[in-house]
């Protein structure tokens, strides 16, 4: 909800959420960067799956547990950028969908679709 009453705040309002949204963004960039770079310590593969064995992607990780984390640490002021990567490369999510069934095509509709004739209106 932007707060802001006049429109200069209110463009300096979105301007500072979309320098804020990629902030997070380039976080869980560097996050994924780490769990690349110190698997150890950081997250661990997918064991299971198609990505069982490879290492973490950036869309793998949370977006809102990296925001919370980023504003936790950003209002804490002790913790280093390493830590906080390496904390927020723990926050896989699950990106596949996992259909209980395999997805299929609509079938074509048994009923005949209407004709110009059938939608002219009648005058009395």
């Amino acid at each position: 909800m932007l707060r802001s009453q006049s429109p200069a705040l209110v463009l300096q309002e979105l301007a500072a959420l979309a320098a804020a949204t990629e902030m997070t963004h380039g976080v869980a960039r560097d996050a994924a960067a780490a769990a690349a770079r110190d698997a150890a310590a950081a997250a661990a593969p997918a064991r299971k799956g198609r990505r069982a064995g490879q290492l973490v992607r950036p869309r793998e990780i949370s977006y809102a547990r990296t925001r919370r984390a980023a504003v936790r640490a950003i209002q804490a002021g002790r913790i280093c950028y390493q830590a906080l990567t390496r904390e927020i490369s723990k926050c896989r999510t699950v990106v596949d969908r996992k259909r209980h069934r395999p997805r299929k095509s609509k079938s074509p509709s048994s009923v005949a679709h209407a004709t110009a004739k059938d939608t002219r209106t009648r005058a009395c």
